[in-house]
Order: C-alpha cells, then sequence, then structure tokens
C-alpha cells in the first residue's frame, strides 16, 4: 500500500484543475413545507419538479417537502442553465425520510463548490419522547452525492445515558469513478467519530456540526486517507425515529481529489438498553 504522503503527491502531480472551495457547515431547519434556496446557504441555479412548470431554487419560487407528491426516498432534478456566467450542468438532489429531507445540490465546472448538502430540513427528536433513556439507537441508512448508483451504506449509534447523548458510526460501499490520471475508478469509507448531542430548552435535539470523518478512499494508485473532513448530523422525529446530515470539506472536495461532499441519511433499526 502507498503511504499517505506518497499517494498526496502523485495526484496531486497528476491531477486535473478543479478549484477547491471553502466548505461551510450544513444548513439545518425546521421549515419544511416553505423552504427557501438561498445563495447564504450555498444553493446554485433552479430546478422544476416532476416535469412542472414552477421553477424552484435560488431567487425562485419556495418549495414544500411535506407534499405527497414528493417520494420517500430519492428525487433528482438536473439541467443546463448559466451559473456564473457559464453554461453548467446543475443537480438538486433530496433523500426524504418520513421526518426529515437532505437537500443536495451541485453545479459542474472548474471554480464551482464540491459540496454537496446544502441543508437538512426537518423535526427534530424531543428528548421526552425517547422510549428509553439509557439505551444505544441503531440507524441503518445511505450514503449519496448527485451521481446515482453510487450510493453507500451509513451505520450510526445515538448513546443515550441520561443527559449524556453521544453518536458514532460509519459508512460503507461508496463507488465512484474519476480519470484515470487521478486513479479512475473508486471506493469511500470510513468512520464517523464521535460527537455529542445537546436539546434546547423545550428538548429538542440540536444538530451536531464539525464531526470528524475518517475516511479512506481507496483506487488504483492505493489507499488515501482523506484529512480535514467534517461530518454535520442530527435526529428527527418522535423515538428519535431517524437521522439525517451531511459530510463535506478537506481532501473530500480539494483539488486533488475532486470528489464531493455526501449525504447520510438512516432510519432506526433496534434500540438495545445500555448494561
Amino acid at each position: 500500500m502507498l503511504s499517505k504522503s506518497i499517494l498526496k503527491v502523485g495526484i496531486l502531480a497528476a491531477s486535473v484543475l478543479v478549484t477547491s472551495i471553502a466548505s461551510a457547515d450544513v444548513s439545518f431547519s425546521e421549515n419544511a413545507s416553505n423552504y427557501n434556496f438561498t445563495t447564504a446557504d450555498g444553493y446554485l441555479g433552479t430546478f422544476t419538479f416532476d416535469g412542472g412548470s414552477t421553477v424552484y431554487g435560488v431567487g425562485a419560487t419556495n418549495f414544500d417537502f411535506t407534499a405527497s407528491t414528493v417520494p420517500l426516498g430519492y428525487t433528482r432534478e438536473a439541467s443546463t442553465q448559466t451559473v456564473d456566467g457559464a453554461s453548467r450542468t446543475v443537480v438538486y438532489k433530496f433523500y426524504k425520510q418520513a421526518n426529515s429531507v437532505v437537500i443536495g445540490n451541485i453545479a459542474n465546472g472548474s471554480g464551482t463548490s464540491r459540496e454537496f448538502v446544502k441543508g437538512v430540513v426537518g423535526t427534530p427528536t424531543v428528548y421526552s419522547s425517547l422510549p428509553n433513556t439509557n439505551a444505544t439507537y441503531n440507524y441503518k441508512g445511505v450514503v449519496f452525492n448527485h451521481i446515482d448508483g453510487t450510493e453507500g451504506t451509513l451505520d450510526y449509534n445515538v448513546n443515550v445515558s441520561g443527559n449524556t447523548i453521544t453518536g458514532s458510526g460509519s459508512i460503507a460501499g461508496v463507488t465512484g469513478n474519476r480519470p484515470s490520471v487521478v486513479g479512475g475508478a473508486f471506493t469511500l469509507a470510513g468512520d464517523l467519530e464521535q460527537v455529542t448531542f445537546t436539546t434546547d430548552s423545550n428538548g429538542k435535539f440540536n444538530p451536531v456540526t464539525g464531526g470528524t470523518a475518517n475516511l479512506t478512499l481507496t483506487n488504483s494508485l492505493g489507499d488515501f486517507e482523506l484529512e480535514d473532513v467534517k461530518y454535520d448530523i442530527g435526529v428527527y422525529g418522535a423515538g428519535a425515529a431517524e437521522v439525517a446530515g451531511g459530510i463535506y470539506g478537506g481532501d473530500l472536495e480539494s483539488s486533488a481529489v475532486a470528489v464531493s461532499g455526501y449525504g447520510i441519511a438512516g432510519e432506526l433499526k433496534s434500540v438495545t438498553p445500555n448494561p
């Protein structure tokens, strides 16, 4: 296996130039029925939904994620439009669960951000709704970006021990493809390190920002340990029914690797009492 330093130098020397733009935290909101796509949250371009004529997105109509016409699971809308004076393919991609939606948006081309998840909207869990306040809540779900067919899996645990609430997990099975000069086809996997959740004065779970994601990208050049990658995550629905968030930043979106950020979403599968 190539060392991290050797592999990083090799990728940098051979990379196709893609400008790296600093990523921001995921924007968390509770207004799912009247969601506003703002440039302040990093959104680019617009979209129409399910073949309709109404334009949504930046500077356009707000969107109702609670509408029955927005299905559970994935929705992807892509179109060619002018962004920052250039013709680009703009993708909006959502992953909807019963209590939360992960909102992804990205545009191709040099000089555009590779951050994918711009927002998460939903109904935060209230502590008093938990069925057990001394237990581990396990979630299984998806890891995804703007490219269909590259999805991986999420395995995440939220441990509740009275008023101490922590979360950690892992991702696996993410795939993708880059030009051969930067290693071609790749897989992505790794750990989402422990974070601590807090609640507000009403008992609502606050989302966590800036957790550490220790990820390894594997391609024809070897194993590349990505540095300075972060993740944000929230807990949603009565009884802590879901988790939702995003992975972003660092080497994941750098000019050397030039992949993208990823959305994460999972449903509660088990509640195991703590010893």
